[in-house]
């Protein structure tokens, strides 16, 4: 079902949105859609080099600030600020403060609003050296080159994706497979490569991932 994300941005079934660092949105409201609707976030640091905090990090800094301050409708409201410091806060402006011991400064947006796309308006390019193999390219994004894309294989093809300079997520939309001799794929199976790592499939019933290149921050 379609997902809220402000009103100018609710995502459609199938779609997929890029949220860009220091791009404004929201507020959420689902109920604007009326019903519930299952989606995937996936979460990670941009070219800024600002830094992204893992949801273990985001915990702990909240259970320190709850020492000295309370959380309250998205407001972290201090009971004696010090020097320097606000007393009412947004909260995760102050919990990623509080972890990065430093102010954050937010960047500059590359983009003027999120970004929605298609995907099923996007052509499948068949391999030209792979039977049964298919490639559908979204997008590359920002200099750190964040790229998004699917991979289709029919059944009993195979393909290797090869070791990258990033890291890279697989995320299987349907379909059953193997993966050599390290394990089986079916519908939702995630799949975690490291930088260098490479990954053999061989499908069973035929299959669509969705392929995601994190930004390159070194």
């Amino acid at each position: 079902g379609a997902t809220h994300t402000g009103d100018d941005c609710v995502i459609q079934e199938g779609e997929l949105a890029y949220f860009p660092e220091g791009c404004y949105y929201g507020p959420q409201d689902q109920s604007r859609c009326g019903h519930n609707s299952l989606t995937m976030v996936i979460q990670f640091g941009g070219p800024s080099m600002s830094g992204y905090i893992s949801r273990a990090e985001m915990e702990q800094a909240f259970a320190d600030l709850k020492q000295t301050g309370d959380f309250e409708q998205g407001v972290y409201r201090r009971h004696a600020p010090e020097a320097g410091q606000r007393r009412n806060q947004d909260s995760y402006e102050a919990i990623w403060e509080h972890h990065s011991r430093r102010k954050l400064a937010y960047p500059k947006p590359r983009f003027a609003a999120p970004l929605r796309f298609a995907e099923t308006h996007f052509q499948w390019k068949a391999d030209e050296h792979l039977p049964g193999v298919s490639h559908k390219h979204i997008a590359t994004l920002t200099e750190a080159r964040l790229q998004v894309g699917f991979l289709r294989l029919e059944a009993s093809a195979s393909f290797s994706l090869e070791s990258g300079t990033s890291t890279r997520l697989v995320f299987f939309k349907s379909g059953s497979g193997s993966f050599g001799s390290s394990g089986h794929w079916m519908e939702h199976t995630a799949v975690h490569l490291d930088p260098g790592e490479t990954l053999d499939m061989t499908a069973e019933t035929t299959s669509e991932a969705l392929v995601v290149d994190l930004p390159q921050l070194s």
